[in-house]
């Protein structure tokens, strides 16, 4: 999926790629195996968003990526023992780069309902996006409470 919007994207389809946003959503464990592991990774940017960073740099081109200026905000919500190794479980990262570009990161270690993973580029024409809908398989069920779509339980 992520070629083919980059495929989309290096074809003009919808513009110049501005923003990149992409989260990256854990199912929340109430056992905190993360807590322990904290002590010794590197974060969680480093624990969850590496890969998009990596995607970032492929869709906006890493000779065009020279960051600006460098942003991080986050929260212990759920685990305030985070803060002893100065992690967090969920966190907003946002790089601006020289130029037109800015790519904003979402990582959440606590999603009740499960793994929700998604990536927009957005464009000046247009927007891509992958996994928009996160959703198990293809399957809806509906019913009197309404549409109900599944979402996977875990990466």
């Amino acid at each position: 999926s992520y070629r083919e919007a980059w495929m989309k994207m290096k074809s003009g389809l919808i513009g110049v790629s501005t923003i990149f946003r992409s989260q990256t959503c854990d199912k929340y464990n109430e056992g905190g195996f993360f807590v322990a592991y904290s002590a010794v990774s590197g974060g969680i940017f480093v624990d969850m968003a590496i890969h998009d960073v990596d995607i970032s740099l492929w869709f906006f081109g890493e000779e065009q990526t020279v960051p600006k200026t460098v942003s991080a905000h986050g929260v212990a919500a759920l685990h305030p023992e985070l803060l002893e190794t100065s992690d967090r479980d969920n966190a907003v990262g946002i790089v601006e780069y020289y130029g037109v570009k800015i790519a904003y990161f979402y990582c959440s270690r606590t999603m009740a309902h499960g793994q929700e993973d998604s990536t927009d580029i957005i464009e000046t024409k247009g927007k891509l996006s992958v996994n928009a809908s996160s959703q198990k398989g293809l399957v809806s069920l509906y019913h009197a409470g309404g549409i109900t779509k599944e979402v996977r339980r875990d990466f």
